[in-house]
This record gives structure tokens, sequence and C-alpha cells, in this order.
């Protein structure tokens, strides 16, 4: 074939390409073949960019084995895009083949090969595969470079092998392989884990220091690990930190700064961050409102959590249930009951109707109310509509079971709470205990603590 034609072929199939018309290209390339033309690696190349941008990795691979047994030259970039393929689709085995393919055939992977692979073995949570072939990489060559490291180390930081993102990244620096911001956010992330707070505060430092520009993700990486560890004034230090270089915070870094202000009990900071988001014109979600609102119910500043709530997206399914519940705790912690029933009633006409979160505060607040004859009638409802039920919800409904004198009831529920499978770990026996005492029986409650002591030192 005149090679002006086999580039206008090449094109064609490059444009279905990007069109995501893979089937296109390859009945276009069966047809060429069809023919009995000679072609040459450029369009068997440009089918393969094709599915994989399809992930059909079926596909590629299938193109890939035609170009060998065609005697066809396959250069690194098709190897890539096949591999890369196969990691989309968690397929990451099939790159460990390609890769000995190669070896066989006397070509060596270039890096860029060995980091899609490396990163087909890391989408896939195969972080050991990923190391293995990285210290490969250090004594046999293709010598790694950043994108190398960043694969494995940020694989490594996301488990209980988080000790290995930290040695990794020791031996990068001591490789001469500059880190960048992402090598050094993998790194906070494993500090994240269970090394000292002050570690990740290090690590931004020397981030600084190896003249990096610092951008959101790393210093919001580090303020989640703080929160996430209960150090919530160290993660509004980072956040202060990340205002004062200028770095312009996101949504997500907005949320987490709200998060550490609802474990601190910082409600003053909290509304000071709807403001600030405001002002950079970014539209809060349901989950910062949720952390605003922990922040000041906590803070027994119900009204607020409450005016926060009339600026979160209601109308959004995802999450929305939170804000009810959320709302409803606010108005819980300070004795604001019949406003919290009122909430919970807009909730089941709401978008998130039929949430057990909502039953569960809705039950409790009945009987601390009193109103333990509502609280039973909840958990009716809740049968009645089949909404799923969890351990607080039989606590609350045991507790109603106490105030009403219910012991066959009580009794009942426990039976129930077992066939379900539920962790009695958190199931407040000493009610039903309590119940069965004061109704004369005695020994039965004491049978009860023995059973479930037994239970529970079998469920741990």
């Amino acid at each position: 074939m005149p090679v002006s034609q086999q580039i206008k072929y090449t094109k064609t199939i490059a444009g279905l390409g990007k069109r995501r018309q893979w089937r296109d290209a390859v009945a276009l390339l069966a047809d060429l073949q069809g023919r009995r033309y000679h072609l040459g690696p450029p369009p068997y190349t440009g089918l393969i960019d094709a599915c994989t941008k399809a992930t059909e990795w079926r596909s590629a691979l299938h193109v890939l084995n035609s170009m060998g047994a065609l005697g066809i030259a396959i250069d690194q970039i098709a190897y890539t895009n096949v591999i890369t393929s196969l990691g989309k689709s968690f397929a990451w085995q099939h790159s460990i083949q390609i890769l000995d393919w190669m070896a066989g055939m006397g070509q060596e992977p270039d890096v860029g090969t060995c980091n899609a692979a490396m990163s087909a073995a890391e989408h896939a949570q195969n972080w050991h595969v990923g190391l293995y072939m990285l210290l490969s990489m250090i004594r046999k060559g293709p010598f790694p470079d950043v994108a190398s490291f960043n694969t494995v180390i940020s694989a490594c930081s996301k488990g209980p092998q988080w000790a290995w993102s930290l040695e990794l990244f020791g031996l990068m620096l001591e490789s001469r392989v500059e880190a960048d911001v992402i090598s050094f956010t993998s790194k906070i992330h494993a500090c994240g884990q269970e090394m000292p707070v002050d570690h990740m505060v290090q690590t931004l430092g020397q981030m600084q220091q190896c003249r990096l520009r610092p951008t959101v993700i790393p210093y919001t990486s580090a303020m989640n690990a703080c929160v996430r560890r209960h150090h919530w004034i160290h993660a509004l230090s980072v956040w202060t930190e990340m205002l004062e270089l200028d770095i312009k915070p996101n949504v997500i870094s907005f949320g987490t700064a709200a998060g550490a202000c609802a474990e601190g009990h910082r409600w003053v900071e909290a509304l000071d961050l709807v403001s600030k988001m405001r002002s950079q014109l970014l539209l809060p979600n349901n989950i910062f409102c949720c952390k605003v609102m922990s922040a000041c119910g906590n803070s027994f500043h119900w009204q607020h959590a409450l005016g926060v709530m009339k600026d979160a997206p209601l109308e959004d399914k995802m999450d929305c249930h939170l804000i009810y519940s959320t709302a409803m705790a606010a108005c819980q912690r300070s004795f604001h009951f019949n406003q919290a029933l009122q909430i919970f009633n807009s909730a089941k006409r709401g978008p998130s109707r039929y949430c057990t979160s909502q039953y569960n505060i809705a039950m409790s607040v009945c009987h601390k109310d009193g109103k333990w004859r509502e609280s039973l009638q909840l958990w009716d409802e809740m049968s009645r509509k089949s909404v799923p039920k969890n351990v607080l919800s039989y606590n609350a409904v045991m507790k109603a079971c106490g105030e009403g004198a219910y012991w066959e009831k009580a009794v009942l529920l426990f039976a129930e709470v077992r066939k379900s499978h539920v962790y009695l770990g958190r199931f407040d026996v000493e009610t039903l205990a309590t119940i069965l005492a004061e109704n004369g029986m005695l020994s039965r409650s004491t049978a009860l603590l023995r059973q479930l002591q037994q239970t529970r030192r079998l469920q741990s």
C-alpha cells in the first residue's frame, strides 16, 4: 500500500478512536486485511489507541497479538497503550505477561511501559506487584523516574504497608530523582496512618524547601489525616498556613476544615468558613454543610445549624439524609425535641425519606421527651416501610419498652436482633436486663447477661 494511503487510513482510524468508535475502526482494519493490503505499524497502533480510549482491553490485546503473528514491528507506545487499557479494566495480570513477552522477543520495555504496568497493578490494589517491579527496575533497568516512584509510593501509602512509602521516598531522594508535589502528597498520606502529626507538617515544609510550588492537594491531605486522628488543632493550623501561602482552597479542603471545626466544637470558625466559601463563589455541598452544622450542634447552637441547613442543596438526593439527621441531632443535643420531630416529618416528605439514622434519632427524641408510645409507633412504621434497622434502632426502641414496662416485646426484640446477625457489642442489654428484673424475672435477667457475654466474646 502506498505510504500516502497508509497515512490516510491511519488518520481515519485515529479519528474513529477519538470519537470512541472502536468497532468501526476494527471493521476498517479487517476490511483492509481482507483486501490483502500490506499494512505497516501505524494503522495497528492507531487501532490499539482507539480500543484503549474505549477501555476495550480484549480487542487491544488481540490487535497486539495479531501484530506479533504477522511480524509487524511493535513500538513502545503500542505496548504502553495496551497495558494502560488493561489497568483501567483491572486485568493487570495480562500486563505482566506482555512484559514477559517483550523480554522473550529481546525487546526491553522502556520506563513508560514499566510505569503503565505498575499503574495497572496499583489500580487493582496489588501494591506488592508494583513494589517488586520498582525494585527490579532499580537493579536491572530501565532506571525508574519520578512517575515510577510516585506510583508505588501512592500504592503503599493506602494500607498497613505505609512504611514502605517512607522508605521509597527516601530511596528516591538518595537516587537523585527529584520529588514533585505528587511524591510529597503520597508521603503525607503515608505519614497520616500512624506517624506523629509533626511529620506531616515537616513534610509540608520540606516541600517548600525543594522550591516546589505548593498546591491545595497536599495541604488538604495533611488536614484530612489530622482530622482522622482527632488532631483538629493541627488541621486548623495547616488550614491557616495554606491561606497565608495564598493557596486557593477548593470544596474538599473547605469540607476538611469544617470537619476539624466540628471535631473541636469551633462553631464560630465553622460559620466563618461558610462566609469564605461564598466570597470565593464556591457552592457548598451536603458534606460541607453537615460538618458546619455538626460544629454548631456540638456547641449547642442549634439555630445556626438550621440556618446552614437552608443553604444545603436539599434537592440533591446524594447525602441529603445526612443533612436532616445532622439537623435533628443538633436540636436533640440542645433539648429542642419538638423542633427535631418537625425536621423528621419534613424529611419523610423529602427525597431522603425512610432513612435509618433519622428514625433512630426520632425514637431517641421521643424517649427523652417522655413519649415512649410514639417511639414504639415509629418502630412499627420502620417495619411497615421496610426501613433497615441497626443496633442503634434496637437500643432506642428497647428504652421505650422500658418506659412502658413492655417486657414481652423487649424479649421478642432481643430474639429478633440475634436472628438479624447485628453486632451485639453496642446492644443495650442492660436496659433489657433491668426490664426483666423489674418485672420479677431476676434469674432470667442474670442468664441473659451471661449469654450475651458469651456471644460478645465469640464476635470479638
